[in-house]
């Protein structure tokens, strides 16, 4: 993994092919199981970016078109410091926030200032109901930089806890750390250790799209 994103940094391009994506920044972390996972985003795109992750099998990754409701999937390998990105099919989605609005959702935040240059944000949800239900909760830790994580990246890796209200108080800012604790007892912890700016650009011929 890590001379792959040293590779990375230095940006690479593939051959002129109909469909591609751009992206400028890079944002990788490691959870509290000791996984590593990976973002590729568009500063100024907030509708697709690049989600990847590594297991035993190698790594693999995805771009996640937000627009278009589809997912294009890659295998990813780094021989000889030359990093090949491998397509292997697209698959079409009918909505990729299947979790509309619900008047009973509520959430609510709070923020807490660690110091000059952190600071920390609590997004608690409930269920308005006869009981007020807590849904869990999300904590992001932020430190002063000028990394954009759009909303859109944010709500898709939440699965669901977040539906397709807007995220306003986040302001797509880089999280350093995020820390989760959801209704179905799913807690974890993602510790960003990588961060960089890129200039990469994903492009597809065909598209295969799986049945």
């Amino acid at each position: 993994m890590r001379k792959l994103f040293l590779v990375l940094f230095l940006g690479f391009g593939l051959a002129t092919y109909s469909q591609e994506y751009s992206f400028d920044s890079f944002y990788e972390y490691k959870s509290n199981k000791n996984n590593v996972i990976f973002f590729f985003v568009n500063s100024l795109d907030s509708n697709y970016f690049f989600y990847g992750y590594s297991n035993s099998d190698g790594i693999t990754g995805y771009i996640h078109d937000l627009k278009k409701n589809e997912s294009h999937h890659y295998n990813l390998t780094n021989l000889n410091d030359i990093v090949t990105f491998d397509y292997i099919d697209s698959r079409k989605y009918s909505s990729y926030y299947p979790f509309a609005f619900n008047k009973k959702i509520k959430y609510e935040y709070s923020s807490i200032e660690i110091d000059s240059s952190t600071n920390k944000l609590k997004i608690e949800k409930f269920k308005q109901s006869k009981k007020r239900k807590n849904l869990g909760f999300y904590e992001l830790q932020y430190q002063k930089n000028d990394y954009i994580f759009h909303d859109s990246v944010l709500k898709f890796y939440s699965h669901g806890f977040f539906d397709n209200r807007d995220l306003e108080f986040t302001n797509n800012r880089l999280p350093t750390s995020i820390t989760f604790n959801r209704y179905d007892n799913y807690y974890g912890k993602l510790t960003l250790t990588k961060k960089g700016k890129i200039n990469t650009t994903l492009k597809i011929n065909k598209i295969n799209y799986k049945q």
